[in-house]
């Protein structure tokens, strides 16, 4: 009895043994050419003094040429030799899986990881590796020989999943994550060309995926293009290469809408030379200044609501939130640039959601800042709602902001309590504090190191915001945008960096005393939020065409929260202002404007029943304000004599606008309804 039970505690320890990390070790390359003297010297050269007998095995199911071949035998490899196994009949021969166990590294090169999952699964190449791996040799890859050597991996069988995939739907069908295949590295997935395909979203959705079919939450390591992780059998991990390897661990999901939300998923994103402990993921060397945030919070008490993408069609509910949100009669602005076709569309579109208040169109051209322009300053001082759209030159938009009084105006309004700002599309990055200027100019700005920023409107006075980040038709921008919040975020010490998608939006407004970030739309919003920690900017050069390093950020812990739906993220305490009283403006007297104002006759005043304006020349336009600009009745038109209702206006002081449609000359008349 005592000789069985024997027997059965060693069979159990040796089944252990071989499902847990062993004294292997594991080289992932995120993709990107070796460069012979360049980035990939480092991480490779780790492989061949890891291993014993220094030979290597290039194994791919595609034919090969040499050239890796002869890389690692300049590196000190004693043999390097090419594999192509193509067959599952050649992945199972026990010739292949002798040959293979003469070398002490297996190195798989890149392709399409559906092909290595069909044609090795079950064979003796996958013993092959798991018997070397548990032997204490090296296991390599790049690219999808990379994404093959987690114990969970994405198969990519029913195709690609891209980065709007995963935050559109968890049950997308090109999710395919499977675990019965190479069983090394247990607890993990791993994904490639990080930054380059902007997979950050891509791989939080593999780990919300596993949790959903598994309840298990697991990690994820991704790894730029030309970057690499050496991990040792420890798990000590070294980054090495031009980019970053960004390491992911979860701790809440729930799927509102089938879409992902979660506030706190963890991350350590390494730089070249950072290492980590995978065990504990302790950072064992980072860098050596802080990144924290100069404004911790964000305490405005007006509410911001970005759209991520252009167009009334795709915006349509925030539209309606838009008009719906305070009162359909508020007084709302639209600001945009010199093309006024756009806004005047958008001013239909909110008439006919039901918005009754004056609709003003503001252009930011110089023009416009004139002092005579007291109309449009009148309009700003009485709107509730300002919608920002079109404003296509965002350098002329912050001259006309800082070059005249209506521009000034504007600048103080949009900052008062409780007034509501919405961005649509492109115009969301003004509302930060930092924006990318030049992030859809050339998709390899970030690779050439030559993304750049520019002040924003500092609404959100700790943020930057991205919208359009993940388009599906226009992921030739993927790696700017991925780079660009993550490197704002670091570069000028913000709090928050937002990535948003079209067809959806993120709403920063006050609740019971707190002020928060939430989202809704057909993709979830991811925010990056950065607190009390190390990081620093990529330091190796990718691209010879500039010599300057990758726009790449590190951080020895940050946070990923993904929103939708009820959920909320809470960003800080609003903190009112102490707004003065406006006073609108009069127009400047001339005799025109004199003989104007004799000319018009308003009575009875006080009135209680009715107001009747009588002159003598000209058609006329009248709008009725209360004094705080929150409520305008309609516009009533006339030539020579107006009777207006007023039994149902509540009593108190209103301004009654009177203008002259043949010049433009405004009089502004107090009226007092009991």
């Amino acid at each position: 009895m005592k000789t069985c039970r024997f027997l059965l505690l060693l069979l159990l320890l040796m089944v252990g043994q071989k499902n847990t990390f062993s004294q292997g070790k594991l080289v992932l390359v995120g993709g990107g050419t070796e460069i012979q003297g360049g980035w990939s010297d480092a991480p490779y050269q780790w492989a061949v003094n890891q291993s014993v007998n220094k030979k290597v095995a290039i194994i791919s199911y595609q034919t090969q040429d040499n050239w890796l071949r002869n890389y690692f035998l300049s590196l000190g490899a004693t043999d390097a030799t090419n594999f192509t196994i193509s067959t599952t009949a050649q992945a199972n021969s026990p010739t292949t899986y002798s040959d293979l166990m003469n070398h002490d590294v297996f190195f798989f090169k890149g392709g399409d990881q559906s092909q290595y999952y069909t044609l090795y699964k079950g064979t003796l190449v996958e013993q092959a590796v798991e018997d070397k791996f548990n032997a204490g040799g090296v296991i390599a890859g790049t690219s999808a020989g990379m994404a093959i050597l987690s114990s969970i991996l994405f198969s990519a069988e029913n195709g690609s999943l891209f980065p709007p995939d995963a935050l559109e739907n968890i049950n997308s069908p090109y999710y395919s994550l499977k675990n019965d295949f190479i069983h090394i590295f247990p607890n993990f997935v791993f994904d490639t060309h990080f930054a380059e395909r902007g997979r950050n979203a891509r791989l939080m959705g593999f780990l919300a995926k596993w949790y959903q079919q598994t309840g298990n939450f697991v990690k994820g390591i991704g790894v730029d293009d030309k970057t690499a992780l050496c991990i040792d059998a420890s798990k000590n991990a070294t980054c090495y290469g031009s980019g970053a390897v960004h390491i992911y661990a979860p701790q809440s999901f729930s799927f509102p809408n089938n879409k992902i939300y979660t506030p706190d998923l963890k991350a350590h994103i390494l730089l070249h030379g950072h290492q980590i402990n995978l065990n504990t993921l302790t950072m064992l060397q980072e860098a050596s200044s802080f990144v924290s945030p100069t404004v911790s919070q964000e305490n405005a008490n007006y509410q911001v609501w970005l759209s991520g993408g252009e167009g009334i069609s795709e915006n349509g509910n925030l539209l309606q939130d838009f008009v719906n949100s305070g009162s359909v009669n508020d007084n709302i602005l639209i600001v945009t640039g010199s093309d006024t076709v756009v806004a005047h569309q958008y001013r239909q579109n909110l008439r006919s959601r039901g918005a009754t208040g004056n609709i003003t169109i503001l252009q930011t051209i110089a023009a416009n800042n004139q002092s005579d322009k007291y109309q449009l300053r009148n309009a700003i001082r009485l709107s509730k709602k300002v919608l920002f759209v079109n404003i296509t030159g965002f350098a002329n938009f912050f001259q006309f902001i800082n070059g005249g009084e209506t521009g000034a105006l504007l600048n103080s309004h949009i900052r008062r309590n409780q007034i509501l700002n919405l961005f649509i599309g492109e115009n969301s990055k003004l509302a930060g504090k930092i924006y990318v200027t030049n992030n859809r100019a050339n998709k390899y700005n970030a690779y050439d190191g030559n993304l750049s920023f520019s002040n924003g409107l500092s609404l959100l006075n700790t943020t930057t915001i991205l919208p359009n980040a993940f388009n599906p038709s226009d992921n030739d921008f993927y790696e700017n945008n991925s780079c660009a919040v993550s490197y704002a975020v670091a570069k000028y010490r913000l709090k928050f960096g937002i990535y948003l998608n079209r067809n959806s939006w993120l709403k920063f407004y006050q609740q019971a005393g707190q002020n928060f970030f939430t989202s809704a739309g057909t993709y979830s919003a991811m925010v990056l939020i950065n607190g009390n920690t190390r990081g620093g900017l990529a330091t190796q050069i990718a691209s010879t065409a500039t010599n300057q390093p990758r726009n790449i950020a590190g951080f020895s812990e940050v946070y990923y929260a993904l929103l939708h739906g009820n959920n909320t993220l809470s960003v800080g305490v609003p903190v009112p202002t102490n707004d003065e009283n406006y006073t609108l403006e009069n127009p400047v007297v001339s005799g025109l404007v004199s003989s104007f104002a004799k000319e018009v006759l308003l009575y009875p005043n006080p009135a209680r029943h009715f107001v009747k304006i009588e002159w003598l020349n000209a058609p006329l336009e009248v709008t009725i304000c209360d004094v705080s600009g929150r409520w305008c009745s309609e516009k009533y038109r006339g030539e020579g004599f107006l009777q207006i209702n007023t039994q149902f206006f509540q009593k108190g002081l209103y301004v009654v606008l009177i203008k002259n449609a043949q010049n433009g000359q405004i009089l502004m008349k107090k009226l007092t309804i009991y």
